[in-house]
């Protein structure tokens, strides 16, 4: 591989390494030091902050504005992929646990590759062949994670509308004309809105954010739209995968568990699906509305 490819290389995929790498340790040290666990405060003031650093990259790279419709679409799809996770906040851990979100978000995948002809129209890939490795996610999730116990109708909605929300938002943005860092901006202090109010709806005191959760929050949200725009869509879907799956494997090595055969097919079906999600067809490469070149 040649210098120029290299650092190409380096470019597109440090957001989405590093996204994974906070993501992953602020699973595993979450419990030790409960100061970096976030809220919906601490969620709002990462939004918030994240957004002001792509105004100022907007600014002072004299990007041009959008136009409205692009911007508002760039508003609604933010709220739409930042507000998704939220969902489970809003009910609360009595309701839904951490475990049934995340085996929730794991089909964010199976979203994204459904919602992508509705905004890529040249895309005529195979459905099936983009719809695999996000089932096959979720039915090794099933076999590692403990089954839901949902009480009511409504957990059961707010686990279906999450990925939903997420993955529409998400190739909602990405497919967006104009420029990338108005749109981050727009897409982040949508979703700075969103932490905002469902923080008033559970009656949430600013207190509960902390600096440090503000600073992991800050640099997630950052991180998840930069990722989005510089992987695309398919790829960007994998860390709702590739992140469970290493902090389970992390617990392994560490706990030194019997691995049976329902462990081991667990595992197995996880990393086959992150691969294929890593993997995506060609034509990832260029989503409608945004040339390679800006990836």
């Amino acid at each position: 591989m040649s210098e120029t490819a290299a650092s190409s290389t380096f470019r597109r995929w440090w957001p989405f390494v590093c996204l994974c790498v906070f993501t992953a340790v602020r699973w595993s040290v979450g419990e030790s030091v409960p100061a970096s666990l976030p809220s919906l405060w601490s969620t709002a003031l990462g939004c918030l902050t994240a957004c002001l650093i792509a105004l100022t990259v907007a600014t002072l790279r004299h990007e041009p504005k959008l136009l409205l419709r692009d911007g508002l679409a760039s508003f609604a799809a933010g709220s739409l992929m930042l507000g998704g996770p939220l969902l489970g906040v809003l009910l609360g851990t009595r309701f839904i646990d951490a475990s049934a979100l995340t085996l929730a978000l794991a089909l964010v995948p199976v979203v994204v590759a459904v919602a992508r002809p509705a905004f890529h129209r040249g895309d005529r890939q195979e459905l099936a062949g983009r719809l695999w490795p996000g089932i096959a996610a979720v039915a090794g999730m099933l076999l590692l994670l403990p089954q839901p116990a949902l009480s009511g109708a409504l957990p059961w909605i707010a686990l279906g509308a999450a990925p939903i929300m997420a993955g529409v938002g998400a190739m909602w943005l990405r497919t967006r004309a104009g420029s990338a860092s108005w749109r981050a901006a727009l897409a982040l202090a949508a979703g700075m809105l969103v932490a905002v109010a469902v923080a008033f709806v559970r009656h949430l005191p600013v207190s509960h954010a902390t600096l440090l959760a503000s600073a992991f929050d800050a640099a997630t949200a950052g991180l998840t739209v930069l990722t989005l725009f510089r992987v695309g869509g398919t790829r960007w879907s994998a860390q709702f995968v590739l992140v469970p799956l290493v902090v389970i494997a992390e617990g392994v090595l560490l706990l030194r568990p019997h691995l049976d055969p329902r462990t081991i097919a667990g595992l197995a079906l996880m990393l086959f699906a992150a691969v294929f999600l890593l993997l995506p067809p060609k034509m990832d490469d260029a989503e409608f509305g945004v040339p390679v070149s800006d990836e």
